[in-house]
């Protein structure tokens, strides 16, 4: 069972999906260590709930701490991260998006703040499931987090894609 907003639905592992069988593998830029930065990171007084749009159409509150201060390749940038368990999730598109990415947005993960500082590493920017499969949930990033610059860093566009 799997709940998503107000939507509930029923997981099923297909091991003969289409998806599955014609699954063609991963690709990926080369690792850049220009694209590992150190942010700063700006709490909010109290953490704030933001709403956002999921593929379904429907909207899905995430919880956000704070934000992201940072320069990368000489762009300052602010994005907002979400909560999701223990570490912060980053939940972006960019220059790239729907040319060598995905065209929806992209994920990433980082830890949480130490001494006001995160560290964030693009090249570790993966797909997320709808990139795979169109029997997913996954929200679009906020208007912050798409970004005009190019982040040609971490997962690169499948190219089976179920296209947003």
């Amino acid at each position: 069972l799997h709940r998503s907003g107000s939507l509930v639905g029923i997981r099923l592992r297909d091991r003969n999906s289409k998806y599955r069988r014609n699954f063609i593998g991963l690709r990926w830029y080369p690792i850049d260590p220009d694209y590992r930065v150190i942010a700063d990171f700006v709490p909010y007084e109290e953490v704030r709930i933001i709403q956002l749009p999921k593929l379904t159409g429907e909207i899905q509150d995430y919880r956000a701490p704070g934000y992201l201060t940072m320069e990368l390749k000489g762009e300052r940038l602010r994005l907002d991260p979400v909560m999701r368990g223990d570490q912060l999730f980053l939940i972006f598109s960019d220059g790239t998006s729907g040319r060598t990415t995905y065209p929806a947005a992209r994920f990433l993960y980082a830890n949480m703040p130490v001494d006001g500082k995160v560290v964030v590493d693009f090249n570790q920017a993966i797909n997320p499931a709808c990139a795979f499969s169109p029997f997913t949930t996954c929200p679009y990033p906020p208007k912050q987090n798409r970004l005009k610059i190019l982040v040609e860093a971490g997962a690169k566009k499948y190219l089976g894609n179920v296209d947003p």
